[in-house]
């Protein structure tokens, strides 16, 4: 599913207009002097709804995976754990356009990043399986799907 997804948007928030955004939202200074604010908290993962929020000048930007967004609103726990399916994923981000709506057009933002991810039960070890996947030949040339990230490593499963 996508994940770790960051949008930026150009925001035109008079003074009082981004006060009020960042009441609503909880946003805090985090550099008075570059005019930068964000969610406190970020790493503790207590985002807004599950968002992350840093607004610098006039460039929001947020950071999210639909899964836990929609987690967040069906049992109040950023999570993502469960099964997870494209109409749930499209009932999110409408969900998360009307949230910001009052402020500026979803729509009108840059996808910055994202990554996709699967869930997959396997009768093997999951890293034979990756290992295999990891490239494929094209002609003379071998090109890389993916890199594979030793972070991730412990949140492999093996599954009989």
């Amino acid at each position: 599913m996508y994940d770790n997804i960051k949008l930026s948007v150009k925001v035109d928030f008079s003074e009082t207009v981004r006060n009020e955004f960042c009441a609503r939202f909880g946003l805090s200074t985090k550099n008075e002097k570059l005019n930068i604010w964000h969610n406190a908290n970020e790493k503790n993962l207590k985002q807004h709804k599950g968002i992350y929020l840093h607004l610098k000048g006039n460039v929001l930007t947020l950071r999210f995976s639909l899964h836990k967004v929609f987690n967040y609103y069906l049992c109040g726990k950023p999570t993502n754990y469960n099964d997870f399916d494209f109409e749930q994923a499209g009932m999110c981000a409408v969900w998360i356009s009307k949230m910001f709506a009052p402020y500026f057009d979803i729509m009108q933002a840059t996808v910055k990043c994202y990554e996709v991810g699967i869930n997959v039960f396997t009768s093997e070890n999951p890293d034979l399986y990756l290992q295999e996947l990891k490239q494929i030949n094209i002609g003379a040339r071998v090109t890389s799907i993916f890199a594979m990230r030793p972070d991730v490593k412990l949140t492999r499963k093996h599954t009989l």
